[in-house]
């Protein structure tokens, strides 16, 4: 069962699930994208007591949590499939992130640390992670920065920020921030083999370098064509959102062992990203800062 359905990650999640053979439920709260196969039981939830009766009808031995709402609805949820896998048996993954760590200065945020954030949402997460953390269920946390890709139901922030240098916007990034990032197939392919192998414990997903999101959005806007300076420098706030991996190489394979120039490429060849590509005879300048 996939909570969140249609968001972005839950989508292609489902797709590549029911391509490889599973059964598969999905919740949705609004919106309903066409995932374009049968194969697969779709229902609308939105309350904790949804949720219940959609956990004890369909019964599910593997449970992935890619629902939004930092809230207490949100955290009721969360203990909710808590208290199902106890009962069941079944397996729960949950998507975290490297803002539940914060709140660490001057470290490598590794997989061995535990929650300590100071961001509202990363709160929010710490406080998920700490509650999976002493249950008796068998868990898997994910963390990751930042996962890059395309969707047709949504606009992912990739195609946010090339709709706007295709209408010739000039982007201001805060300096500072340093992420790694990775293509969300890659993410999405590592959770099918988590769910074959049923690997526990916390996960980093991420590329094994990083930098600043000013200069991956300045790359990323040159290699679609666009002036490197459409991409200009705000504010400066050092934060460090580097979720360093590692278990990824040992549990999953050396093919996870990824690059950002690997992120980038892979962004220029999404079918539906190559649309905002500027040709030889196209010009674009800047008309809003």
């Amino acid at each position: 069962m996939v909570l969140g359905a249609a968001s972005w990650l839950g989508y292609l999640l489902i797709n590549r699930l029911v391509s490889s053979g599973y059964p598969v439920s999905g919740s949705l709260y609004q919106q309903q994208p066409e995932f374009g196969t049968d194969n697969l039981e779709l229902f609308f939830a939105t309350t904790p007591k949804d949720y219940v009766r959609a956990l004890e009808q369909r019964k599910p031995d593997f449970v992935v949590n890619f629902l939004r709402g930092e809230d207490e609805q949100g955290l009721e949820i969360h203990k909710t499939i808590i208290n199902y896998c106890h009962l069941n048996g079944a397996v729960y993954l949950y998507a975290s992130s490297v803002l539940a760590l914060d709140a660490y200065e001057n470290i490598p945020l590794t997989e061995d640390l535990k929650a300590h954030s100071l961001s509202p949402y990363g709160i929010f997460k710490a406080k998920c992670e700490e509650l999976l953390q002493v249950s008796r269920i068998n868990y898997t946390i994910l963390r990751f920065a930042s996962v890059q890709g395309w969707v047709p139901h949504k606009i992912t922030r990739n195609e946010a920020f090339l709709q706007k240098l295709a209408k010739g916007q000039v982007v201001t990034v805060d300096r500072g921030v340093v992420q790694n990032r990775m293509p969300a197939s890659v993410l999405i392919r590592g959770i099918v083999d988590i769910i074959k192998k049923r690997i526990t414990g916390i996960l980093h997903f991420g590329s094994t370098d990083a930098s600043e999101e000013f200069h991956f959005l300045q790359k990323q806007a040159v290699r679609f064509g666009y002036p490197i300076d459409f991409v200009q420098g705000g504010s400066f706030r050092r934060v460090n959102l580097v979720a360093v991996p590692n278990r990824i190489f040992q549990e999953l394979g050396q093919e996870y062992r990824q690059s950002e120039e690997a992120t980038l490429e892979y962004l220029c060849n999404i079918p539906g990203l190559i649309k905002y590509k500027v040709t030889d005879q196209q010009q674009s300048l800047p008309n809003e800062i």
